[in-house]
């Protein structure tokens, strides 16, 4: 799996891929990416929920808050047969260390286009 920064991911979305957030509703309602579509992980069927509104050949780049559940999900994908699947390792909210100190900027911090 190759995991992508947020400035990555904002960059290949202007070449045709999909920014898939995997957050909650109540989370992506908060904030998310501009152009972003949220198809929660852990609710329902994941899995098919995306074959459904994507297609088998949808290009995609998976995000969370901070890159936990977009791993989860892209391996998901990437075993389901999806060939064309990018996690955006920092999310939203970025990484931190245990101190609660920024280690990598998401997509919020690098001040990237943000719908609510």
């Amino acid at each position: 799996m190759r995991r992508i920064s947020a400035r990555e991911a904002h960059e290949l979305m202007g070449q045709g891929y999909v920014y898939l957030d995997v957050r909650s509703a109540v989370e992506f309602a908060l904030g998310r990416p501009r152009g972003a579509i949220n198809v929660p992980l852990g609710g329902g069927d994941f899995v098919e929920d995306v074959r459904d509104l994507l297609g088998d050949d949808a290009r995609m780049i998976v995000g969370c808050a901070t890159g936990v559940r977009s791993v989860v999900a892209a391996q998901q994908l990437l075993a389901a047969g999806f060939t064309d699947v990018l996690e955006q390792r920092a999310g939203m909210d970025g990484v931190r260390d245990v101190f609660g100190r920024l280690k990598e900027r998401g997509w919020r911090d690098e001040g990237l286009p943000i719908e609510e």
